[in-house]
């Protein structure tokens, strides 16, 4: 609590009065200055931060997709290797090579975009650089349910080619273990779209991140996201 006391002595003029007046408005001036910098220091600290972590989820997600474009090639290989060995089975002829419904898939990484969602940071980003993130993160989402379909129908399928020798699976059998593959085929060209637009993404991403940490904060730009993006 600030009190404030006329000086002793001091005379009981307009022109004194008028002088302390002035006097404790520069003192408040002053102080709400003090406190605005401050907010303002501790809110630059905070999207700096929030930038940073995104920034480097955005760098791991460059090498998950990297890897996942690699075997996405090597999977497109193994299941037309598979539709061979088993349209040659269905004409009983005896096919090189054995059934393949292996993956090393990696899943995307998005608990730097769950943090910043709950720390408030994102109410401080310009609404053209949350849009971005929010686009780009909804994306992931739709992209790990993809992968995740497509790895469902090859352990499916695995199982299915690992129940018995090929050639002791009768024609149902090899008929429906067919339709499997061609549905994984199906699935991973789904997944191999998201991965070419994440890819796009990325490249977005790291072209606006340079000229987005150098933004200052102003409460024009802010926006604040309705629920989760």
């Amino acid at each position: 609590m600030l009190d404030v006391h006329a000086p002793h002595g001091a005379g009981h003029g307009w022109r004194n009065f008028l002088f302390h007046m002035a006097a404790i408005a520069c003192g408040l001036l002053l102080a709400l200055a003090l406190e605005k910098g401050a907010e303002y220091a501790r809110e630059r600290h905070l999207l700096t931060d929030a930038r940073r972590a995104l920034q480097a989820s955005l760098d791991e997600n460059r090498r998950v997709l990297e890897k996942n474009g690699a075997e996405v090639e090597r999977i497109r290989m193994a299941l037309n290797a598979d539709l061979r060995i088993i349209r040659a089975l269905r004409s009983h002829v005896v096919p090189d090579g054995k059934l393949d419904y292996s993956n090393d898939l990696y899943a995307t990484r998005d608990g730097a975009w769950q943090s910043v969602q709950q720390n408030g940071s994102l109410s401080l980003m310009p609404h053209d650089e949350l849009s971005k993130q929010a686009w780009f993160y909804r994306m992931l989402r739709d992209q790990l349910d993809s992968q995740l379909r497509l790895i469902s129908s090859m352990k499916i399928a695995a199982a299915w080619a690992a129940s018995a020798p090929p050639e002791k699976l009768d024609a149902q059998e090899l008929e429906a273990l067919e339709r499997r593959t061609v549905e994984a085929q199906g699935q991973l060209d789904e997944f191999l779209m998201f991965l070419t637009i994440e890819d796009r993404g990325l490249h977005d991403l790291a072209q606006a991140s340079y000229s987005m940490t150098l933004l200052p904060i102003t409460h024009s730009e802010r926006s604040v996201p309705q629920g989760n993006p």
